[in-house]
């Protein structure tokens, strides 16, 4: 059974956005991911993440997988920790954000391990700004590019989405990403 995730660490209102204005094709995998993402829960215990996240900078610094950033840097000191539970078998997934000038901050990496430690798959989400000053959703499965989406929602700088959370103002969907 192959089981293929992308995990972002958690819902975002533009993550939610983008899954909307994204053709009904890809709302169905987001749909399914969803699903997926009930079936899991946050791993706690300090040994497993410490075991999952020598055994991400193991396969990384290997490059038993291939990654397609550019000009960043996976931190893994934000990255989330998840246990998965699917059709009897047990899964770990890490998520670990990308960081750098061209990637907005729900940008990542997700590696999925089975319960012998191997990974059996992963992900890469690059968002990025378009010329047109919109997001670009670009996913990599297993290394390979999957889809890349330029969706009709504006750009917004890491920093502008920073204050607006630190401000407390909510996101707005339907009428843009924040108020005016």
């Amino acid at each position: 059974m192959a089981l293929t995730l992308l995990v972002t660490g958690e819902s975002t209102p533009i993550l939610n956005a983008n899954a909307q204005s994204i053709d009904e094709s890809v709302g169905i995998e987001f749909e399914q991911m969803n699903n997926t993402a009930s079936k899991s829960s946050d791993i706690e215990d300090p040994k497993k993440i410490q075991n999952l996240t020598d055994m991400s900078k193991e396969a990384i610094s290997s490059k038993q997988i291939v990654l397609n950033y550019s000009n960043a840097d996976l931190v893994f000191d934000d990255a989330r920790f998840l246990e998965i539970k699917e059709n009897n078998e047990n899964y770990a997934s890490v998520t670990i954000p990308i960081v750098g000038e061209q990637y907005s901050f729900i940008s990542n990496l997700t590696l999925v391990f089975d319960s012998e430690n191997e990974i059996i798959s992963y992900s890469e989400t690059l968002i990025t700004k378009s010329d047109n000053d919109k997001f670009i959703i670009t996913t990599y499965f297993d290394g390979k590019l999957f889809q890349e989406d330029e969706t009709d929602i504006d750009y917004i700088s890491n920093s502008d989405v920073n204050e607006h959370i630190i401000s407390g103002r909510l996101f707005q969907i339907n009428s843009g990403l924040f108020p005016e």
